[in-house]
C-alpha cells in the first residue's frame, strides 16, 4: 500500500514509517529520533562532501559534470548557445 505524506517521515528498521507531524513529536523523541538524523543518510553525506561552505545546513554545491538525458540534450545545448556559452566549462554527459 501507498501512503502520501504532505509532510517528512522517519522510517525505522525499514518496516515501520512514523510521519512527522505536531502529534508525533512525542513519539519521534520515544524513539531516539531527531530532526537532525538526516545527517546520517548516504544522500547527505555525498552532498556534504561537494560542499565548499562550513555551514552544513545551507550547502554550497559546485557540480563535477552536467548530464542529460537524450531526449533534452537539444534543449541544453542550444540553451547554452543562446547564453553565449563556446564550450561547457566541466564534462558534459548524454545519457541514452
Amino acid at each position: 500500500m501507498v501512503k502520501l505524506c504532505s509532510t517528512g517521515a522517519y522510517v525505522l528498521n525499514g518496516r515501520e514509517i512514523i510521519e512527522d507531524t505536531k502529534c508525533n513529536e512525542t513519539l519521534i523523541a520515544q524513539r531516539g529520533l531527531s530532526k537532525e538524523c538526516y545527517t546520517g543518510t548516504i544522500a547527505y553525506r555525498i552532498l556534504t562532501s561537494h560542499s565548499h561552505g562550513n555551514d552544513r545546513r545551507q550547502l554550497h554545491i559546485t557540480f563535477d559534470a552536467l548530464a542529460s538525458h537524450d531526449i533534452t540534450y537539444v534543449g541544453v545545448v542550444q540553451t547554452a548557445r543562446a547564453s553565449g556559452l563556446k564550450q561547457f566549462p566541466l564534462p558534459y554527459i548524454l545519457l541514452i
